[in-house]
């Protein structure tokens, strides 16, 4: 299902090449043969990097270790900023650096554009304009279940985007 989605929503885009060949570690599940089988149905071969040799997969390994880099980065500010942001919140800080990631770096070739850019036509401009610090407080207003004279908000703290809606991920 994840292929057929990716092929029809992403890969159909003209300037975006068909999806051929997909290199990855040595991890079982991409070698299996559960996988394969799925994989050549579409046409895609795998390719697997040499195990314990992060040099074979250098681009890769450097793309993960920017990410890494990045969510570590957040995370220390983070806990400046608010004071009770901890390592528990390591999946935000890697989501929100893959979002800075994909909306800011160049991507390899001549184009000189984003992973974002590339992928939908768009500037990011506006996207990153609404992009809020990772662990910085905000208010979230409460909808129902208070009384006239309670608060209209509560305090939180931003950390992160919805994957499924243009909203923020607070933590309260």
């Amino acid at each position: 299902q994840y292929i057929t989605a990716m092929n029809n929503d992403i890969l159909s885009i003209p300037i975006v090449p068909q999806l051929t060949i997909l290199h990855s570690d040595s991890a079982t599940v991409y070698l299996s043969s559960e996988s394969k089988k799925v994989l050549s149905k579409y046409g895609i071969i795998t390719a697997a990097s040499t195990p314990y040799h992060p040099t074979s997969n250098s681009v890769a390994e450097r793309g993960w270790r920017s990410v890494f880099d990045l969510a570590r980065t957040l995370l220390s500010e983070a806990t400046k900023l608010s004071g009770f942001i901890n390592n528990d919140f390591w999946p935000q800080a890697i989501q929100h650096a893959t979002l800075i990631i994909n909306l800011t770096n160049p991507s390899h070739g001549s184009s000189n554009k984003s992973a974002f850019e590339i992928i939908t036509s768009k500037s990011p401009t506006i996207i990153l304009s609404k992009l809020l610090p990772f662990g910085c407080p905000g208010v979230m207003k409460i909808e129902s279940g208070r009384s006239k004279l309670e608060p209209k908000g509560t305090e939180v703290i931003v950390v992160g985007y919805s994957l499924i809606s243009q909203s923020y991920l607070v933590f309260n």
